[in-house]
């Protein structure tokens, strides 16, 4: 019979083992998803998707309305500005793309450009 501190050790080291093989397959999954974007970026069709997703997004637009829409657009523009991380991360190469061909710039940016 072991000993109450042999005993936490053995469970110590059992929780250590599980949070390294947690950590690595949280690594390996996270590595799998930039992967799986990569390739779709390299894709006329993912690069355009990406272009219309960007663009309904209003990344780079003002959210600001002055009433309750504000919030809305804040929170698309949330939620494509951590896809953007991604594409950063996965696809840096593919940044120039998604921002200059074919883009709707005015969509983009509002109504600054004139």
């Amino acid at each position: 019979m072991e000993s109450p501190e042999e005993e936490d050790k053995a469970l110590d080291v059992t929780d250590e083992d599980s949070e390294k093989k947690s950590r690595a397959k949280q690594k390996a999954q996270r590595e799998e998803e930039l992967n799986d974007l990569k390739k779709i970026l390299y894709t006329p069709e993912g690069v355009r998707f990406f272009k219309r997703f960007m663009d309904e997004g209003r990344m780079f637009a003002s959210c600001m309305t002055g009433n309750a829409w504000t919030y809305h657009n804040e929170g698309k523009r949330d939620f494509m500005l951590r896809f953007w991380s991604d594409i950063c991360e996965a696809a840096p190469e593919k940044i120039p793309e998604l921002l200059l061909r074919g883009m709707d710039l005015r969509k983009l940016f509002g109504n600054s450009l004139k």
